[in-house]
């Protein structure tokens, strides 16, 4: 008889492989997995791909089709919806943080804010979202309420993939790190105000440039 503790590890182990392949782009809009080929890429048995994916549909991060599975699609709602809860989330969620954050991360931000310069100016999208990822990963680590910062991460994971889309556009990196300037600018400060105004202000830029994205994306559809 298996034992379910180590059934309940492994599934958990192909839940983190495929939510972070889906993270990556791995997995986008228009690509599709089935069962079989998750299994054989990651030598596994069915169930714990079966269950892992159960769990990835349940949390709204991939859909079931009629030729395998794939990311759900996102309407102008759907975005609408998703921005108005990061908004009540994050901004708040990054003001508690002022007291949490060493000289350490102050030092490891910087850093990830210098490769995303570097990134774009050598237009190298896939290091400009690694290194923004890893500027988020930082701040949303000093987060105190572990909750929240599980609610946070499940919200932004929706978008992740239509992110990656944006960030080719060199205006919407432009931008994108400008924001990042006036949130580190504002941690560096500790006034919680202006740090939630800094994150407020970025996350509101890149709803407007999801938004963007979905409608040409949805237009290339189309066409």
């Amino acid at each position: 008889m298996k034992s379910p503790i180590k059934e309940s590890s492994l599934r958990a182990q192909v839940y983190e492989t495929l939510r972070t392949a889906l993270k990556k782009g791995r997995v986008g809009s228009n690509r599709t997995a089935t069962e079989r080929e998750l299994v054989a890429q990651l030598g596994v048995s069915r169930t714990p791909v079966r269950e892992a994916l159960v769990l990835l549909m349940h949390e709204g991060l991939v859909s079931a089709t009629s030729r395998g599975f794939s990311l759900p699609r996102l309407s102008p709602r759907d975005i609408a919806e998703l921005y108005e809860i990061r908004r009540m989330l994050e901004p708040r969620a990054l003001a508690t943080t002022i007291d949490h954050l060493s000289a350490h991360d102050f030092r490891t931000l910087r850093q990830h804010l210098r490769e995303q310069e570097a990134a774009d100016a050598a237009k190298d999208v896939e290091a400009f979202v690694e290194a923004n990822s890893n500027f988020r990963a930082v701040w949303l680590r000093a987060v105190p309420n572990s909750q929240l910062r599980t609610l946070i991460e499940r919200h932004d994971d929706h978008v992740r993939w239509l992110r990656q889309v944006t960030l080719h556009d060199a205006k919407v990196r432009k931008k994108v790190l400008s924001r990042l300037r006036d949130i580190l600018a504002a941690l560096q400060s500790g006034r919680a105000a202006a740090v939630s105004a800094a994150m407020l202000a970025h996350l509101e830029a890149a709803e407007e440039a999801l938004t963007a994205a979905l409608n040409d994306t949805r237009h290339d559809d189309a066409a």
